[in-house]
């Protein structure tokens, strides 16, 4: 069994990571002997720094190799305006596959983790306008990749929903996130295990 850390405490035991380049998030996905991903971290935009404009979260649990695999993961957006919530996105998604992309270089592969939004919500605090809900019946693929960038930095690539349900689909089962901000691990960190 091996074991894989993504968090600031344990970075030298990160076995997973390439640089989020294009050339590497289309790369095919192949199964590789992965098991489990776990866990939680405080994710940032343009750095691993913690924000008071916005806290990024992301809880992942999947299981499974390749295609068979089965899980949850929530990645939320909370935002500030002068240390006053002002609005939530939060995005369900129901794990439907968990493998590696092979990237070809010495970095080692990233870790992949697709599914489709069970279910996607906005929320305002009382008083402000609430936001148009997204339909019940959309649920398109996401994706997620985890790995180490060219400059050290523990990194987490989302596609998460595309701008309405009318528009293309910007993620794809068993692939790397193609769109979509390459987030900082800021806090916390992922578990990988595998056989």
């Amino acid at each position: 069994m091996r074991t894989y850390l993504l968090g600031a405490a344990v970075a030298a035991a990160l076995a997973v990571g390439v640089p989020g380049s294009a050339s590497a998030a289309s790369a095919p996905a192949h199964e590789a002997a992965v098991q489990h991903l776990h866990g939680f971290a405080q994710l940032g935009l343009g750095s691993p720094a913690l924000s008071p404009d916005y806290q990024i979260t992301l809880r992942m649990d999947a299981n499974g190799r390749g295609s068979d695999a089965h899980g949850h993961a929530t990645i939320q957006h909370v935002f500030y305006d002068h240390g006053a919530w002002i609005g939530t996105v939060r995005v369900e998604v129901s794990v439907d596959c968990l493998t590696e992309s092979d990237a070809g270089t010495d970095a080692g592969a990233t870790t992949v983790v697709t599914g489709t939004a069970a279910r996607i919500s906005y929320t305002t605090p009382p008083g402000v306008p609430p936001l148009q809900q997204p339909p019940r019946d959309w649920h398109p693929e996401a994706a997620f990749s985890f790995y180490r960038d060219g400059d050290g930095h523990l990194r987490v690539g989302w596609s998460g929903k595309p701008e309405s349900p009318t528009a293309s689909p910007v993620a794809t089962r068993c692939q790397a996130p193609h769109t979509g901000p390459d987030l900082y691990l800021a806090q916390g960190g992922f578990q990988l295990t595998g056989a």
